[in-house]
């Protein structure tokens, strides 16, 4: 079973050392390098270093979370997925870090289990939320604007509620009875569409448009 790499970029010392040995204790992960900050996180990726997963502290000084996620998506573009980790779950925090390319967003108090799901998760399907930051941005939006401008059919509009629903290409091609490879070529006509970078985006813009509710 080939692990999954990741490595942690945090400024509490606790915090990092604390991820490292609970993490390590996983026989499906391989933590990498862990560092104190954006700065540092961006000297240590290479295409040499480039982890399947970057666990990225919002806060951080030198160089921040949101800094460093739109520095990795400028360079990397979606070959790393990224989740966010924070002791802040305010609703306009969540989604900011999501909209701009993030594939998750996990609380610091979530226990070793709960973060090993959140990475397989995003690997696995390129999107997770914990139930309480879903509850957080799903109750919290009240956006709502006009769908025809943006022509999503029925078809996609079953893929992006699929999608919220953490589904991956093949249960949601066998739900909607398409290829995954049909899935696939979906998914990425809606992003497009909808103007996001990925599954955690697409999620947010659901919930804004009144596409998916809980």
């Amino acid at each position: 079973m080939k692990k999954i790499s990741i490595c942690i970029a945090d400024d509490h010392e606790l915090i990092r050392e604390g991820l490292i040995r609970l993490l390590s204790d996983f026989e499906e992960l391989d933590v990498r390098f862990a560092v104190a900050n954006g700065t540092e996180l961006m000297e240590r990726l290479n295409g040499a270093t480039l982890t399947d997963v970057i666990l990225l502290d919002i806060d951080m000084p030198v160089k921040n979370g949101v800094d460093t996620l739109k520095e990795i998506r400028k360079k990397y573009g979606n070959k790393t997925k990224v989740l966010g980790l924070s002791i802040h779950e305010e609703y306009y925090i969540v989604q900011n870090f999501l909209l701009l390319g993030a594939n998750g967003f996990i609380s610091k108090a979530n226990n070793a289990t709960d973060i090993l799901k959140a990475i397989q998760t995003v690997v696995d399907i390129d999107f997770y939320l914990s139930p309480t930051i879903s509850k957080i941005l799903f109750t919290n939006s009240k956006y709502k604007q006009d769908l025809e401008d943006r022509l999503l059919n029925a078809v996609e509009k079953d893929i992006i509620k699929l999608v919220c629903q953490q589904k991956n290409n093949k249960q949601i091609g066998a739900q909607l009875k398409l290829s995954p490879n049909t899935v696939s070529a979906y998914r990425t006509k809606i992003l497009e569409k909808t103007d996001t970078i990925n599954a955690a985006g697409l999620a947010i813009f659901a919930v804004r448009y009144g596409i998916y509710r809980l």
